[in-house]
């Protein structure tokens, strides 16, 4: 059996209209077996139309994917979009948008990237010199890595893209770890046992908490910009790897959005204007935790289908990003 990455076809349209294949976020599975059938893949600019109308940005119309209507119902372009407007409050659109391994991450991570910066300047004014100065070498190294990653696609020496990518992946590894410590030290170990491991409580306590959030968002987002580096570098299973790695972090995460904004409250009587503020920060990490865990197993799950096929997963990668137009195309095996 190979796989192929292809237009959508057919016979796999026509299951999911008949009600005898359905999709779930970018799977396609059988309705009876839950055998899956497909993976869907956007192109890069069909990545960025999704990302771009979350956010509100005036980048493309609709006309840019009135060609490809059957294949944007099979993607649900409408939840993803709705799930990119529910987190964009805290900026984690690039690490949660339900697009299996999206082509174009490391651009969507870098305008989540452009969204905090805008509130350095603010920050800096409240903090120590030598505080200001961490988080400004944090963010310049986010920004290169992404930068260089997304750089090496327009490089005409393969040589030259791979160094760019290596580059971008030693980067993005030290940021992830360090995010890690970071969030240990917020009250929010997620990897190691013992008695430095929260309790439920405790972890409710910390993701009260804004700037935990934040962290949290940041190294998902280092994650999935990783794993997509580890594609272009055709590590198919160190991906599949950091992938389940990633998933097994959200999924000792409470994620109630009552039970957070309990959390954040602690019983006390709150004005509307901040309860609302409440809310709504309770259901964009109840969001980014539930949605995060799911796209983390899918692509955990599809990039160990690729490693065992053996996919060239550099050539493809190439392919997906130069592509110019906004379609889907599907992971399907040979059925003869």
């Amino acid at each position: 059996m190979t796989l192929h990455l292809m237009q959508v076809p057919a016979w796999l349209a026509r299951q999911v209209e008949l009600g005898t294949a359905l999709v779930d976020g970018a799977v396609v599975k059988d309705a009876v077996s839950q055998q899956v059938l497909a993976h869907l893949q956007p192109t890069s600019p069909l990545s960025q139309w999704v990302i771009s109308q979350g956010l509100g940005l005036p980048l493309g119309t609709l006309d840019l994917v009135s060609s490809v209507v059957g294949n944007i119902q099979l993607l649900q372009i409408k939840k993803m979009i709705e799930t990119v407007q529910a987190v964009a409050s805290i900026g984690a659109a690039a690490s949660v948008l339900n697009l299996g391994v999206s082509v174009g991450g490391f651009l969507m991570v870098m305008n989540s990237l452009r969204r905090v910066e805008s509130r350095v300047d603010e920050v800096a004014r409240q903090l120590h010199d030598v505080a200001t100065l961490q988080h400004a070498d944090f963010m310049g190294r986010c920004n290169r890595a992404l930068v260089q990653a997304e750089e090496a696609f327009a490089l005409q020496s393969p040589a030259e893209r791979l160094r760019y990518w290596r580059e971008a992946d030693s980067r993005l590894g030290e940021l992830i770890e360090t995010a890690l410590s970071l969030l240990a030290g917020q009250g929010l170990a997620l990897e190691g046992v013992g008695p430095g491991v929260a309790s439920s409580e405790e972890r409710l306590l910390a993701l009260s908490t804004p700037a935990v959030v934040d962290t949290l968002r940041w190294l998902m987002a280092f994650s999935a910009a990783r794993t997509e580096l580890l594609l272009c570098l055709g590590n198919a299973g160190s991906a599949a790897q950091l992938a389940d790695r990633s998933g097994r972090w959200l999924k000792t995460l409470p994620s109630s959005p009552k039970h957070l904004a309990q959390a954040r409250i602690k019983g006390r009587a709150v004005p509307p204007t901040q309860l609302e503020a409440v809310t709504g920060l309770a259901k964009a990490t109840s969001v980014l935790i539930q949605s995060g865990q799911k796209v983390a197993a899918e692509r955990a799950q599809l990039c160990t289908w690729l490693d065992q096929e053996g996919v060239d997963t550099q050539e493809k990668m190439l392919y997906l990003h130069r592509e110019p137009d906004a379609r889907v195309l599907a992971w399907t095996q040979d059925r003869s």
